[in-house]
């Protein structure tokens, strides 16, 4: 019989399989942990969890590869469901992790060639947006646009984007609005409430 040790440190997610007849350590790994969100006020360290899952997932493959431990894991997080309603200790966590499995994380990112007010306004609005799935990044926008606009139109203040879509935007008002649209909740294209 073997089992799957997996340690999350905050230097190194690390696993070993464990063969217990006869007992031993198999199969060692460790691979990074994700880095910190970036632009942040000092002192605050905070993580995407959805890279967290994605590191533990590759942990997983890398320990013990075609036997679809990764997946088993995605499955596993995902049947929590209500469950963590249940335990007060982690409930956010638990619940964070099941959200952003199944929905996936709302990136804005903020264009490094915006003049430095607009920067301002949009990293404002972003930070002061509700998402718990969202992602604040400064990086260059176009590689996020959909393929056919025309060059001569400047780039747009910021994308924000979910699996798939990325929806490009100018003012505070169109991030808040693209995010309620690609997250399910907040307000939506229409600019009416949504709910999730």
């Amino acid at each position: 019989m073997q089992l799957i040790g997996i340690d999350l440190g905050t230097s190194f997610l690390k696993g070993a399989v464990l063969d217990l007849d006869p007992p031993g350590i198999g199969h060692i790994r460790r691979v990074p942990f994700p880095d910190p969100i970036p632009g942040l006020p000092p002192l605050w360290n905070e993580y995407d969890p959805g890279q967290i899952v994605a590191a533990t997932r590759q942990l997983l493959d890398e320990l013990v590869p075609d036997k679809g431990y990764g997946d088993g894991a995605k499955d596993m997080l995902a049947s929590f469901g209500e469950k963590y309603k249940q335990y007060t200790y982690f409930s956010a966590a638990y619940a964070l992790a099941v959200e952003t499995l199944q929905r996936g994380v709302i990136e804005i990112r903020i264009s490094t060639e915006a003049d430095e007010e607009t920067r301002r306004e949009m990293r404002s609005a972003a930070v002061s947006a509700f998402n718990p799935r969202k992602l604040v990044r400064p990086e260059t926008v176009e590689d996020f646009l959909p393929v056919g606009i025309d060059e001569e139109v400047s780039p747009p203040s910021a994308v924000v984007c979910t699996t798939g879509r990325c929806v490009p935007v100018n003012t505070p008002d169109e991030l808040s609005k693209a995010m309620g649209s690609l997250s399910g909740s907040g307000k939506g294209a229409d600019g009416n409430e949504k709910s999730a």
